[in-house]
């Protein structure tokens, strides 16, 4: 295939990834924490402001995600959808400006990382397509992962190709200090994995310079980019609302010491099985392969950097309260871009590896295809029902009744692109997460979920 097929494919696959996202982008409510929010109302930028420093104090340093939360709240859902979508579509081609490759638009290398995204992707439903999963996991990844690219590919480029004026290498400097700031500033885990990546590429970049006599100089922007993220990071891990959370999460685990530990661990192994156990085979057994073939260092050394920045941004976490598996999210984007690296380096004088390597991805294609149209007719049902109730909502209460019995959401429509059922849907607890949501959401007294053919039996008019 020559380069202009092969730029017309990528293009396709491109639209098409945006187009996919989209739809189940729209068909994805409010939900969860997303309904504590005055949704689609505007609001004075200098009260966002104010409430974000608040929770600063109280809540959380993660203070990059929570203003980016804040503000798509003022808008309609549908501008969320189309912005969430693009944001999607540019961590995808960033994984990619990741992979090294032979050749100019590589639809292989691209087809796959998407079709792992959507398969693998850790907690899809939570931090693809929940609003507040989204702001909190995706868009931080994208910012992330624009910092770590940028540094890979600049280090990458020699010193003496370049010849920027003083006012560029300022310009350049400052822009990456930004970037370093939010990426630094974004999420606890991913941001400290972030940083020990790129200190990995630097000491790497310095060590060959070294090997080979040449001088020694770091640009302007590689500097100010660390120092920004450290800085943003710094920020982030001493709020004081990080003190407080941490203090009510320690405090509903059930032990403490090293069989806190222990639990933790234990907890995040199931975590990494779950969400981690078929990359990590496609991984072992592509590095078995690599090293029974004698591949170069040089060509593993990207694999082996983000392969220990995954695992420790995994395993730091035992550090604290046991966490959601959303949390694996970035450590999850570094080993699909490990394994799409392993499976596009595979040469194709490997007749049989070469098979297997188009031969899975076709399937992978196909198997998602199925998967996509199935969980796409769910959330539709979903939608409808949800519909439904809001509009059996608004009749009782326009006849005066304010404590009502609500149907359940159908437990068959459950899938791995909604997060809706995970305690958050109402249920026969009046004082349950769901319920006191949908409470106020709906504006009534009290509401009680129960499963849907008891109700359409016993309550429907």
């Amino acid at each position: 295939m020559n380069e202009k097929k092969r730029q017309r494919l990528f293009v396709t696959l491109i639209f098409i990834n945006f187009a996919t996202i989209l739809i189940y982008n729209t068909l994805t409510p409010y939900m969860s924490d997303d309904l504590w929010y005055d949704l689609g109302v505007m609001r004075p930028f200098a009260d966002i402001i104010k409430d974000q420093i608040e929770d600063h104090m109280t809540w959380s340093g993660r203070d990059v995600g929570h203003l980016i939360l804040k503000l798509s709240f003022c808008f309609p859902k549908w501008i969320f959808n189309i912005a969430n979508s693009i944001m999607f579509v540019w961590l995808t081609l960033l994984m990619y400006l990741s992979i090294e490759r032979t050749k100019k638009y590589d639809p292989y290398s691209y087809g796959l990382i998407v079709t792992m995204m959507w398969l693998s992707g850790v907690a899809f439903d939570q931090t693809i397509l929940w609003v507040s999963g989204a702001c909190n996991y995706l868009w931080p990844g994208v910012i992330i992962m624009g910092f770590i690219t940028v540094y890979r590919n600049g280090l990458n480029v020699k010193s003496g190709d370049t010849a920027d004026s003083r006012v560029t290498s300022a310009i350049k400097a400052v822009m990456m200090c930004i970037l370093g700031l939010l990426a630094g500033w974004s999420n606890e885990n991913t941001s400290g994995g972030a940083i020990l990546l790129v200190s990995l590429m630097i000491i790497d970049k310095v060590r060959g310079w070294k090997k080979e006599n040449d001088e020694v100089r770091l640009p302007a922007w590689c500097i100010t980019g660390i120092i920004g993220a450290m800085a943003g990071f710094i920020l982030m891990i001493t709020a004081p609302g990080n003190f407080v959370r941490s203090e009510v999460n320690l405090s509903e685990e059930g032990q403490t010491g090293v069989m806190a530990l222990l639990g933790r661990l234990l907890k995040i192994n199931d975590y990494v099985m779950d969400d981690f156990g078929i990359l990590i085979c496609i991984i072992v057994i592509l590095l078995v392969y690599n090293f029974v073939k004698g591949s170069a260092f040089d060509r593993m050394k990207y694999i082996g950097m983000y392969l220990v920045t995954a695992i420790l941004t995994v395993y730091v976490l035992v550090l604290t309260a046991t966490p959601m598996d959303r949390a694996l999210f970035g450590a999850g984007v570094l080993l699909i871009i490990c394994c799409v690296q392993l499976i596009s380096d595979i040469p194709k004088t490997e007749e049989l590896l070469t098979a297997i390597k188009y031969g899975s991805v076709i399937i992978l294609a196909l198997y998602l295809a199925l998967v996509y149209l199935k969980c796409g007719a769910d959330l539709v049902r979903i939608n409808r029902e949800l519909g439904a109730r809001q509009q059996y909502v608004e009749e009782q209460k326009k006849k005066g009744e304010f404590d009502l019995i609500l149907p359940q959401l159908r437990e068959e429509w459950d899938n791995r692109y909604t997060f809706i059922y995970h305690c958050n849907d109402i249920d026969d607890d009046p004082e349950s997460y769901g319920n006191k949501i949908y409470k106020v959401y709906y504006g009534l007294d009290n509401v009680i979920g129960i499963p849907y053919e008891e109700w359409e039996n016993n309550y429907r008019e």
